[in-house]
């Protein structure tokens, strides 16, 4: 009887801003085609783990735009929650199958609700409650807001006939933020430190939500949404600087290394305290901003 094996997996990342990201040593998820595409970046003679693409997953329909684990509240690392988004105008979640050994990932739900194609998406893990708050940016002009269990994997997907899982399940939106015609090109989210802290050692523990989108208005935007249950997305500020698109927004803790206090006697951030949140905002115009 004739026995095959998969020798090698070769496709390239498609040509878009937020194609790609990192989840750690050991996994970058890309957009290749329609499918997302895990790769492992190094060689692990010890654990017979080859380097390069070992799967692919299969569910949208159009090409992937965007790929993005979910980050944790305080820290800002990656987790094991992966959301694409598509020109087919969904986003799907994706989650190791459970009892695998990690290599093996599912879709758990799709996001539903643009009309037209989902170019950026960012998630934000909520250690307090457990849940994942996802936004996507889609090209029809508005900001979707979603929020599931993060062990989804266990009890977000329906059970079919003879046992076997069913489809993956279909989320709406929680929330819509209509940005018209200054798309968002770009999101990102983390949590404010919780009231009377200023450490941002947590990971999201009774913290409210921050959000970040870069616009074609030349601008960047921020949002807050309350810590507690039901709360909704509130404009905040528009942040004013750039010359052109503002294409890229990232967060980061400020956290210099123990000992290190060179940054004190840097006049740009000598301001800074370690646990702020830095937004940088990356544009068309060539320049970052801080």
């Amino acid at each position: 009887m004739v026995s095959t094996t998969t020798e090698l997996i070769s496709t390239a990342c498609n040509r878009t801003p937020h194609a790609l990201d990192w989840l750690d040593d050991s996994l970058i998820a890309f957009g290749a085609g329609t499918f997302v595409a895990l790769y492992n970046p190094l060689e692990k003679e010890e654990e017979e783990v080859s380097q390069g693409v070992y799967a692919t997953l299969q569910g949208h329909t159009k090409r992937v735009n965007c790929a993005r684990f979910a980050r944790t509240g305080g820290s800002g690392s990656a987790t094991r929650v992966l959301v694409s988004g598509s020109v087919d105008a969904t986003a799907r979640v994706w989650v190791p199958v459970a009892g695998s050994d990690a290599r093996a990932w599912e879709c758990a739900a799709v996001l539903c609700g643009h009309t037209e194609a989902v170019i950026a998406v960012a998630s934000v893990h909520l250690a307090h409650s457990g849940m994942v708050v996802t936004v996507t940016a889609g090209t029809d002009g508005t900001l979707r807001v979603y929020e599931y269990a993060h062990d989804i994997s266990g009890g977000g997907r329906r059970e079919g006939e003879g046992g076997e899982k069913g489809a993956p399940q279909s989320l709406q939106p929680v929330q819509t933020l209509d940005v018209g015609s200054r798309n968002a090109l770009d999101v990102a989210l983390t949590v404010l430190p919780a009231a009377g802290t200023h450490t941002g050692g947590g990971d999201g523990d009774g913290c409210a939500v921050l959000l970040a989108t870069g616009n074609t208005d030349n601008r960047a935007h921020l949002y807050t949404r309350g810590s507690a249950g039901g709360e909704q997305f509130e404009k905040a500020l528009a942040l004013a600087g750039h010359e052109d698109w503002v294409t890229s927004v990232a967060f980061v803790r400020f956290q210099p290394d123990e000992g290190a206090d060179s940054w004190r006697q840097n006049t740009t951030i000598s301001h800074w305290r370690p646990g702020d949140i830095i937004l940088a905002s990356g544009s068309e115009d060539k320049y970052v901003r801080l």
